[in-house]
């Protein structure tokens, strides 16, 4: 009987461990967080200058810190309080594919999501997202960029959208207010 006790400890212990990354509430992007004021994202080292974009109630940053460069991102806001932040990893088209570099950082921070919070949660492509993980041929070793992918993790709160000749962005939202469409 204490065997038992002591097996049902342990696995009670160690399950939980397994679907943790699955269960992460986000609570934004390193300083900021999701229900910040306007002021409080404007006061944040991650960006040196916002400007209002009033169609979607949200403020646009050309100097957006991300991953050591300086990226273009916008705060997305639910009346007064930060819900979402969207950031620009990567911007070509057809008469400008994307550098090997840039190819390498995609593939780098697909790479990198999983290790943070898990295996994604989803995964769909073309033109209306309509497409499921098993006929979307999304990987880090050849990504495809002449299709349109979404790859979720953490249920939607964080995405990885690439729309074809367009933009590649990394979305990080609150998981009250995720964001439905791009």
């Amino acid at each position: 009987m204490k065997k038992l006790k002591n097996l049902l400890l342990i696995l009670g212990t160690f399950i939980p461990c397994l679907s943790f990354a699955q269960n992460i509430i986000l609570d934004g992007y390193k300083d900021l967080k999701f229900g910040m004021t306007y002021q409080q994202v404007a006061d944040s080292k991650l960006c040196t200058g916002w400007e209002y974009y009033q169609p979607l109630n949200s403020y646009k940053c050309q100097h957006f810190l991300f991953n050591g460069n300086n990226r273009e991102a916008t705060a997305y806001f639910n009346g007064q309080v930060l819900n979402s932040i969207a950031i620009d990893i990567l911007n070509y088209s057809q008469n400008r594919p994307p550098f090997p570099r840039e190819v390498q950082e995609v593939k780098d921070i697909l790479n990198g999501l999983p290790q943070k919070y898990g295996p994604p949660t989803k995964v769909v492509c073309g033109a209306d997202y309509a497409r499921s993980n098993e006929e979307c041929n999304i990987n880090t070793t050849d990504i495809n960029f002449d299709d349109y992918w979404m790859v979720e993790f953490l249920n939607g709160q964080i995405r990885l959208v690439n729309s074809v000749n367009q933009w590649v962005i990394l979305v990080y939202s609150s998981a009250k207010t995720i964001l439905d469409s791009l």
